[in-house]
Parts: structure tokens; sequence; C-alpha cells
């Protein structure tokens, strides 16, 4: 499957990440989109993350998929 049939998929867990309030749901959420990315725009997670980390991170996957 390649990265343009992937868009839609990444596009509905970025929602979903955006739409839950469970820190722990928008972290597993943040690690299956990341790991859906072509290797050349996936983010280098640190092993601590933050509400305001995931925050950042859909913004910069949202951005680089654009």
């Amino acid at each position: 499957m390649g990265f343009g049939q992937e868009t839609h998929h990444i596009l509905d867990l970025v929602r979903q990440c955006k739409q839950t309030n469970e820190i722990d749901e928008k972290i597993a959420i943040l690690l299956k989109i990341n790991a859906n990315l072509p290797k050349y725009m996936q983010l280098k997670i640190p092993s601590l993350i933050t509400r305001d980390y995931v925050k950042r991170a859909i913004a910069i996957i949202e951005e680089r998929i654009d």
C-alpha cells in the first residue's frame, strides 16, 4: 500500500487522537500514526511523552502530510 492510500487512514487517526482526552490513548494513537508514516516523515519520539508533546507532534504530522 502506498503512502497516498495511507493518508486517509492517518488523518482518521489524527482526528481520533485530537478527540480523545485520555493521555494513554493519545500516546498509543500517536505511536501508531508515526509507525504508519514513511521513514523520512517519522518523528523521533522522546521516552517521556507529555500532553503538550502530543499536541505539537500531531500538528507537525498534519503539516508534513498536507
